[in-house]
């Protein structure tokens, strides 16, 4: 459970470096919470 927390908050870290935060993910975000 804590390496998929850790497996997604760096995915999220690594977008963001590179600027291509994608609206189709920030959706899917919105929708899940």
């Amino acid at each position: 459970m804590l390496i998929i927390l850790f497996f997604l908050a760096f995915t999220f870290v690594m977008l963001s470096r590179s600027g291509k935060a994608k609206p189709e993910m920030t959706d899917i975000q919105n929708n899940s919470i």
